[in-house]
């Protein structure tokens, strides 16, 4: 199969799991196929109670994903930095810890090496207070280490992989059969509408009627899906002409549309293509093209890591010391976690002492503490 039309297969197979989640596993294989890895995972990791939720995963044994969140996620060097990326950058093992100190830490001896690892490629979808969620390819000696053309082919994905967690997470609808579809849709706050090829709206549930009959976003006049602003009915036609195509190019340029209503409001849009695999039976039911689904803009904020880094204007280096310290004790267990000596983890905090005004590991523990329990809104 050309490579372009294995991108496309694969770029529906991600849109089909935004419905049917049962797809995922099959999604990270053709992903490993396409990238080049041995495993691949869909998880989220809080950065505070150190623990993992795999979302879902293919590749390595389940022993080894069960021994992640029940030993490795708590000294896994990757975090809390990873809390400090940007979400929809495509980042490998170099962008987040030194090579050099990734094989001195208990983390690759224990789990990485005995898989055969290489380096990793991925991104992070999504953060919040404490926590991320994770998309990421394990590589091993057939693959290499991740060059240009795995962080260009995995660009054409992360976006449409974000989109189709996040709708996922929007609509919850998982397997649901044709005869309770419209009551599913009519249960969601979310806005929801199906529409044809040429815009027309097929269908709508409650939400998206009166958000539509506002008349403060979309024209409420008419049957054509059109949003009032020209700029965002200038960029909903593109993402619309986009999506339906399933081009890569439609996520790279963006994930969400932002729409503001002329009451203030801020919402997001986000387009779903349909008619592929699983999402056959919308197309069947109503004839619809794609989806869209409007919800309003939550207030963005920085997550705990990422407070603490400027509040007090610590380097990565200083933050990965300080949430060691926090987890596994002082410096001597600190430092193969780290993959580091215990001379350099005891100048980090020399340096983390000064910063923030503290004097013992105690303060630091409070002080993280009381960041933790009062998030900035």
């Amino acid at each position: 199969m050309p490579e372009s039309e294995y991108l496309s297969a694969v770029i529906g197979e991600i849109y089909d799991a935004a419905i049917d989640p049962s797809r995922w596993p099959s999604v990270l294989e053709q992903v490993c196929g396409f990238v080049g890895g041995f495993a691949a995972s869909l998880f989220i990791h809080d950065a505070v109670t150190k623990e993992a939720n795999f979302v879902c995963q293919w590749g390595a044994t389940p022993e080894s994903w069960e021994a992640y969140t029940s030993e490795y996620v708590k000294i896994n060097p990757a975090f809390p930095t990873l809390l400090l990326k940007e979400t929809g950058t495509v980042l490998a093992n170099v962008d987040i810890v030194p090579e050099n100190k990734l094989r001195l830490t208990r983390f690759y001896k224990e789990w990485l090496q005995p898989q055969g690892f290489v380096d990793t490629i991925g991104a992070v979808l999504e953060k919040s207070w404490t926590s991320c969620s994770i998309f990421a390819v394990l590589r091993g000696a057939e693959h290499g280490i991740v060059d240009e053309s795995a962080r260009q082919r995995m660009a054409l994905l992360i976006p449409h992989i974000q989109r189709a967690v996040l709708i996922g997470k929007t609509i919850e609808l998982k397997n649901v059969v044709n005869e309770d579809f419209a009551l599913t849709l009519n249960a969601l706050s979310t806005a929801v509408y199906l529409l044809s090829e040429s815009r027309e709206i097929l269908h709508t549930n409650s939400s998206g009627a009166a958000l539509r009959n506002a008349d403060t976003i979309l024209i409420a006049a008419g049957n054509v899906f059109q949003a009032r602003d020209p700029i965002h009915e200038g960029q909903l036609r593109t993402m619309i002409s986009d999506a339906s195509a399933y081009t890569a190019s439609a996520g790279r340029k963006t994930m969400a549309i932002e729409l503001s209503a002329t009451d203030g409001e801020r919402y997001f849009a986000h387009i779903l293509p349909l008619g592929l695999g699983t999402q056959g039976w919308v197309r069947s039911c109503h004839g619809a093209a794609f989806a869209v689904f409007i919800h309003q803009a939550a207030l963005w904020r920085p997550t705990l890591v990422e407070c603490v880094a400027e509040r007090f204007q610590l380097t990565p280096a200083q933050i990965r010391v300080l949430f060691a310290l926090l987890e596994v004790g002082g410096a001597a267990e600190a430092a193969p976690v780290l993959g580091i000596s215990k001379d350099t983890v005891k100048s980090h905090l020399k340096h983390i002492f000064r910063k923030t005004g503290t004097k013992s590991q105690a303060d630091l523990v409070k002080l993280v503490a009381e960041f933790a329990s009062t998030p900035i809104l």
